[in-house]
């Protein structure tokens, strides 16, 4: 692995056109596999995993409606690049390598269309369905049904409106199942997206201290993200002391004190790859025995989890290891979804497979090779006092690779004990 240089010709690291092609390939198969006529791509990991392109602008943000990107059936993907970006007239637009199949988008569902007023609002996705049956006509798919992901209802209603048959269902399961299952290549864009968050707990781990704020902790973990070659923070939040339980997710301007756990998900992005990854608790001067307890108990979850992983197995084998709901003080499942977890990691996080005890008990999903997933837990300490109400808690989040012989881990950081930070 190597930051900022993802392949040179002495070693076989990160192949970006292999993994471009692979990704295609699966599409283009998956087309015709579910007899559609095309492929529309409404947000940015679709999007970038047909044509590899990202906005210029947000990029931590899946949103789409601004551009969109085509894959009809037998052809190769267009991409519909929003004008400010693409900078049309220039004699080398920004994806030139696409040469005729990119053209301009029509914002029309975005945060650049005009909601405000109806009628332009209509108007733009009258151009978008337009220009989308234009196309589909000059591939001679017209007639066949058009896969859209996501289900984006007003963008599906205007290309029903004149008269392109769209199934969005055909277009998120056959997306599902490319993206849920990883090339060799995008298991390595998420092993360096882990590498990054650890570079970044290391600079966290020196710059806890009495009187730290969250915040500041927050900014040395971007500095060290993009410092290490990270696109941007995806889940990314700090909590200590009364904020690790319940766990708020946010960044506060709270200062931590002695006696304070602190726990971070240092979620960062790489060629688009996004992992989740709890690095661990610290504890600002030594841990109390019921902190201990609660950091082994954590890790023991999360590890449990992990030894049911295996290709063949299912979902519901997963989450039997999870600890009930009742277990750590909360009444039924629904009221923990994200606390004890497993889920896909990807272009998106959470990704497929979304594994928890309140669904996958009943409705059990299989697991296959070459899944990336997330595997996370969470367990109070239960020592109640005037300055935490309700404890605190340690958290711990690992990312594994399912492989035919067992799991590869993507994460790396030492889980032997909590980290220790002296006052």
């Amino acid at each position: 692995m190597s930051f900022g240089q993802t392949y040179v010709d002495y070693e076989k690291r990160i192949d970006i056109e292999r993994m471009g092609k692979e990704r295609l390939d699966k599409v283009k198969a998956g087309i015709k596999k579910y007899n559609l006529g095309g492929l529309l791509a409404l947000d940015m990991p679709n999007i970038r995993y047909i044509v590899g392109s990202r906005p210029f602008i947000d990029v931590t943000v899946d949103r789409g409606g601004d551009r969109y990107a085509l894959l009809p059936e037998g052809a190769e993907p267009i991409l519909f690049e929003g004008g400010m970006n693409e900078g049309p007239g220039l004699p080398r637009p920004t994806h030139w390598w696409l040469g005729d199949r990119i053209k301009i988008g029509f914002s029309c569902a975005g945060y650049n269309a005009p909601t405000e007023i109806a009628e332009a609002h209509e108007f733009q996705l009258r151009k978008f369905a337009d220009q989308i049956k234009n196309e589909l006509k000059a591939h001679r798919v017209l007639d066949e049904t058009l896969g859209v992901v996501p289900d984006s209802r007003i963008m599906v209603d205007a290309l029903e409106k004149v008269g392109i048959k769209v199934n969005p269902r055909k277009g998120f399961d056959l997306m599902r199942e490319c993206r849920e299952v990883k090339t060799v290549d995008e298991v390595e864009c998420l092993r360096m997206a882990c590498s990054i968050s650890e570079a970044c707990t290391a600079e966290v781990k020196k710059a806890i201290r009495p009187g730290v704020t969250e915040r500041q902790l927050a900014g040395i973990i971007a500095h060290k993200a993009y410092e290490m070659g990270s696109e941007g923070l995806s889940s990314f939040h700090v909590e200590s002391g009364p904020h690790t339980w319940p766990n708020i997710l946010s960044i506060t301007d709270r200062a931590i004190r002695p006696g304070d756990l602190i726990h971070c998900e240092i979620a960062v992005i790489y060629m688009g790859y996004k992992n989740c990854y709890y690095t661990g608790s610290y504890s600002c001067g030594r841990p109390t025995q019921a902190q201990k307890d609660a950091w082994v108990k954590a890790v023991d979850w999360t590890r449990a989890m992990v030894n049911a992983i295996r290709p063949g197995a299912t979902s519901k084998e997963i989450v039997e290891k999870m600890p009930s709901a009742k277990e750590f003080g909360y009444p039924d499942e629904d009221t923990s979804v994200m606390m004890q977890w497993c889920h896909g990691i990807g272009l998106s996080t959470p990704e497929w497979p979304s594994m928890h005890r309140a669904w996958s008990l009943t409705y059990p999903y299989p697991i296959k090779e070459n899944m990336c997933l997330a595997v996370e837990a969470i367990c109070p300490t239960w020592e109640k006092t005037v300055q935490y109400p309700n404890g605190q808690a340690c958290r711990v989040e690992d990312d594994v690779h399912v492989t035919e012989d067992g799991i590869d881990w993507l994460t790396r950081w030492p889980r032997d004990e909590i980290m220790v930070c002296e006052v």
